[in-house]
């Protein structure tokens, strides 16, 4: 048995509005007991993009896909997440497998030059395992600002109400952290090193761990002045240690700070 089946379009009615979510579904299935999906879709949060699902489905699913999404604008993640974010296409690629009630999802994502806060992000990956009921993350951003270095890890679980999540960062350039002081006459130079755990839930994280300030210079516009910072920290849910930060004011001043705030 085999055949050919189509769709113009999927509507999802949700607050009294429709909204397209798919289109120009095709479906093909063969005496094989394979199926190919071919489909395209219109997202009703402006996320467009084509997918392609092809394996098979029996006692035990066995499904691999690929998508890609139409570029993301700044003006999109404005509205959704209030963050101003900006991509190329995305590619997501993945795996279904298991039985319907106890279904393996693994999902792979990769964008390049992706643009956060007006700052670069050269490479992005985000790998998801959902099994069980949990979701195991591994993500990565390579290359940060106008720099192009630095390195942020993240691994561990999450949902929306409990996160375990192991975050590593490796020469992250404080310069990115610029921009978000507009208001400010100090502008930041040098690199931030540390590991950090952070749990709790997505709308109230909880930080902690250690990290050390590398060769970072703090350029005081209004007074003229530059200051070189080095030294570690240690970060709490609601504090943070300084231990032993260094100061140097460039004219032969060196102050040693140890505080908690």
């Amino acid at each position: 048995m085999n055949g050919l089946a189509s769709c113009e379009k999927v509507l999802i009615h949700h607050n009294g509005r429709n909204a397209i979510i798919a289109s120009s579904i095709k479906t093909y299935t063969s005496n094989d007991d394979e199926i190919e999906i071919q489909a395209s879709w219109k997202s009703s949060k402006g996320v467009d993009g084509t997918a392609l699902i092809e394996g098979s489905i029996e006692d035990e699913i066995d499904l691999a896909f690929n998508m890609i999404t139409k570029p993301i604008t700044e003006d999109q993640t404005n509205r959704w997440v209030g963050i101003p974010i900006e991509t190329k296409a995305i590619e997501v690629q993945g795996k279904i497998k298991g039985t319907l009630k106890k279904p393996i999802v693994e999902i792979r994502t990769h964008s390049e030059n992706l643009n956060a806060l007006g700052q670069n992000i050269n490479d992005c990956t985000l790998n998801i395992i959902h099994e069980n009921g949990k979701n195991r993350v591994y993500g990565e951003l390579i290359g940060l600002g106008k720099l192009n270095s630095g390195r942020i890890s993240v691994i561990g679980e999450l949902d929306l109400n409990k996160l375990n999540l192991n975050t590593s960062i490796y020469e992250f350039p404080l310069s990115y952290i610029n921009p978000l002081l507009k208001k400010s006459t100090v502008s930041l130079g040098g690199n931030l090193n540390g590991t950090f755990i952070v749990s709790g839930a997505l709308k109230n994280p909880q930080i902690k761990g250690d990290g050390i300030i590398d060769s970072c210079t703090v350029q005081v516009g209004y007074m003229g002045t530059k200051y070189t910072v080095c030294g570690g920290f240690h970060v709490e849910p609601y504090a943070i240690e300084l231990n032993g930060l260094e100061v140097d004011d460039g004219n032969g001043g060196t102050i040693r700070i140890k505080i908690g705030i």
